[in-house]
């Protein structure tokens, strides 16, 4: 891999030394010397084209804190998201994913995309935190249009992210007011966190969990229609199935680069030089191809051992919803190879659309013909 270390200029003027190889990603993105502090970059960065006062809200979130303040907002998530937790809303994940297939049953194309991996996950997190499921798909269209826009100047973007604040501090006002309901929120308003913190834990969670494992879903099955031969011994072996989703998770990892950090102090990656004050990405998608930790990185293997890729990120700031969004897209390709046999992509992979946003590489639509039986020709 050429160029471990580049220098690149975003849309809006920052200069950013995206790290690209393996081992110095890994590494730095456990070095407490690079802050996550989303205010370190002033009015530039990910975060540019919203104004000051919702730039403060996100600056209570998970993402952009370091410890210790990051160390207790992720003490408070942790129980509800560990691979327990994710195992025992497994039957829930099953019933949703066969509801959607029920109501794709029949017809010629469905995208599984709009139809089925947009869907599942806001399903789950609605479960998980609390929300009523009715406010699902508003959400969804709320989070996943502020993802997908591009940073820029009179854009949608702070129309998106004031839609969702206003919607959790609506929701934690009236919560507070209600029950324990025994789900993610209750447990931070019994946590003695105030409601700003809590509104942007939410914000956090709705942002983070729902087109990242919507993507996970759709590209883990764009990559197994391209290799039959590898899906096959998915199907014949469903043992393999969580292999698959870790070899899908390093080849086509949802974020294609980390949320951007600051260096606090001069630092030397690859004989290059940082100076204190600049910012530093990581891009998970060279990293995890990286020729030097991964024998044949182009290969799709989902018999692959020691898979130790960064589709999840790593150190302290793992994505903290890893285990639930494992689970779900291991549910949703489960059951949707379970109840057809035949899964053929409808078009040329070379037609499929994607859309190059900030951080993400996204498939935007995924066409296929599902089967219960294979069509047979007629005379």
């Amino acid at each position: 891999m050429s160029g471990r270390v580049v220098r690149v200029t975003q849309p809006d003027g920052l200069l950013v030394w995206m790290v690209r190889g393996y081992d110095s990603v890994r590494a730095l993105l456990n070095d407490p010397s690079l802050s996550s502090d989303t205010r370190a970059a002033g009015s530039k960065g990910l975060l540019s084209d919203l104004p000051p006062d919702l730039r403060e809200v996100l600056a209570l979130d998970l993402f952009s804190n370091d410890p210790p303040t990051h160390t207790e907002l992720r003490r408070l998530l942790t129980p509800a998201f560990t691979a327990h937790q994710a195992r025992e809303l497994r039957p829930m994940m099953r019933e949703v994913a066969h509801e959607l297939l029920d109501a794709c049953e029949g017809r010629p194309v469905v995208d599984l995309v709009a139809d089925y991996a947009d869907r599942l996950p806001t399903a789950v997190l609605c479960t998980l935190i609390g929300i009523p499921r009715e406010d699902g798909p508003m959400i969804r269209h709320w989070a996943d249009t502020f993802v997908s826009q591009p940073v820029e100047p009179g854009g949608v973007r702070p129309q998106m992210i004031t839609a969702l604040i206003t919607y959790a501090r609506a929701l934690v006002k009236r919560r507070r007011a209600g029950q324990d309901s025994g789900d993610l929120l209750s447990r931070l308003l019994r946590s003695g966190l105030d409601d700003d913190h809590i509104v942007a834990l939410v914000l956090d969670l709705v942002i983070a969990g729902q087109t990242a494992p919507a993507q996970l879903i759709a590209k883990s099955m764009r990559l197994l229609l391209a290799s039959p031969a590898q899906l096959a011994l998915v199907r014949a072996d469903p043992s393999l199935l969580p292999g698959a989703i870790d070899e899908c998770l390093r080849l086509d990892p949802p974020l294609k680069i980390s949320i951007f950090r600051r260096a606090t102090r001069p630092l030397m990656v690859e004989g290059v030089h940082i100076q204190a004050g600049e910012i530093v990405s990581f891009s998970f998608q060279d990293a995890n191809r990286d020729d030097t930790c991964f024998a044949d990185p182009e290969r799709f293997d989902v018999r692959r051992t020691d898979n130790q890729h960064l589709g999840f990120g790593y150190g302290i700031h793992r994505c903290v919803g890893a285990n639930l969004g494992k689970v779900a897209t291991e549910t949703a390709i489960e059951v949707l190879l379970e109840r057809f046999p035949v899964i053929e992509l409808v078009g040329s992979p070379e037609d499929l659309p994607w859309k190059e946003t900030a951080i993400m590489h996204k498939l935007v639509a995924l066409p296929l013909r599902l089967a219960r039986r294979p069509v047979t020709a007629t005379r």
